[in-house]
């Protein structure tokens, strides 16, 4: 596809918007069957807003045009210079390139017939062009999200002429860049989103976790024993205790899924007492249950051990006693049986 190719995209071409330049078409053609129909006042006004609107879109991508950069540039020649094409800034709206920018429609010069054409074209100086050499151009724009982000111009420097198979081959290599790099956004927009999430996971998990282990202390210092003076513990204290347990175990999977997505999640297996593990877990679900009418009971047979992460399998079993408490009327019963 040529001697030598240049592309030059706008400022800031991942914010581009969503409109397409043919749905502005289609528009265009609603407007004259209106026009065709019966003509109204209001009709004639919608006519002429959207006339203003356009026209001022048009001035804004005019204006984007001419802030355009060259984003790479290559010769089939390698030792050609092409650093004039590389360095220069802007496109002119009005033709070649930046016309096909601006209208978002690809353009055929089968010969060229003035080297100064394709200089203002590709907005290089004459002798730039007539070193690398013009016989014969394509301006082809990349749409990213249906809106014209880029402009690929292609050179055949030798005699060689473009024609209308040429032009369609350039539209589709255009097409797919403009779906590689619509990709790539998203890619990146997704790891922005993911570093934003794993951001807000950090924070929220620090700061719940501080006044939590506040709570967890002042329960323990309260267990010791009665608000009167009695050597027996309160129920009271154990309770709260067994509720900061249970968002501590919340807050340690908010970290889960933080480390999971970083590919960083630490295992900590040690010997555990797999009865006390439950027995821990359905204790601390009797206040819920308690207010929904539902009778929790943990049966232990024998002495079990085992290997595994003793605070992860608590999370487990207790996202399993939840759901059943959840599903399950009032007046009935969950059983965890080990």
């Amino acid at each position: 596809l040529g001697d030598w190719i240049v592309v030059d995209a706008l400022p800031h071409a991942d914010d581009r918007g969503e409109n397409d330049p043919s749905e502005a078409g289609e528009t265009n053609e609603a407007g004259d069957t209106n026009e065709a129909g019966d003509t109204n006042e209001a009709g004639g006004a919608n006519e002429a807003c959207g006339a203003n609107e356009a026209g001022d879109e048009h001035e804004a991508r005019a204006a984007d045009v001419g802030a355009t950069r060259c984003v790479a540039a290559a010769h089939v020649d390698g030792r050609r210079a092409l650093q004039a094409l590389r360095a220069r800034r802007g496109l002119h709206a009005h033709v070649g390139a930046g016309r096909a920018l601006v209208e978002g429609n690809a353009s055929l010069w089968p010969v060229v017939t003035r080297i100064d054409d394709v200089a203002e074209a590709v907005a290089v100086d004459a002798e730039t062009v007539n070193q690398l050499g013009a016989e014969s151009c394509m301006f082809v724009p990349v749409f990213v999200r249906k809106s014209a982000a880029a402009v690929i111009t292609f050179v055949a420097s030798t005699r060689r002429r473009f024609g209308p198979e040429d032009l369609r081959t350039a539209q589709d290599l255009a097409a797919r860049i403009g779906l590689a790099l619509d990709s790539a956004q998203q890619y990146r927009a997704a790891r922005r989103a993911i570093r934003a999430r794993e951001d807000l996971l950090a924070v929220v998990s620090h700061d719940l976790r501080s006044p939590l282990t506040t709570v967890t202390l002042a329960a323990r210092a309260l267990g010791g024993g009665g608000d009167d003076g009695r050597k027996e513990p309160s129920a009271l204290p154990n309770t709260i205790l067994r509720a900061a347990e249970r968002m501590e175990r919340l807050i340690g999977d908010l970290l889960d899924i933080a480390e999971i997505d970083a590919g960083q999640l630490r295992v900590e297996r040690r010997e555990v007492d797999v009865g006390q593990v439950v027995a821990e877990v359905g204790a601390g679900f009797l206040p819920l249950a308690e207010k929904r009418g539902i009778d929790v009971e943990t049966q232990i047979r024998g002495d079990l051990h085992g290997v595994c992460d003793r605070d992860r399998v608590a999370r487990i079993l207790a996202k399993l006693v939840n759901n059943a408490l959840r599903f399950t009327a009032s007046g009935g019963s969950v059983l965890a049986c080990v």
